[in-house]
């Protein structure tokens, strides 16, 4: 849903040290699958 890449990049422009430290997926409950049209934009 988001972009690690894109927000470690933009955490490391601004000065600040990130990275992955883990990634699980977790299957979308029934509110997020209602909204995942806009959650997609």
């Amino acid at each position: 849903m988001c972009g690690a890449r894109e927000t470690i990049d933009r955490l490391t422009a601004v000065g600040l040290i990130a990275e992955v430290t883990a990634r699980v997926l977790v299957p979308w409950g029934p509110v997020p699958r209602s909204r995942r049209a806009w959650l997609e934009q």
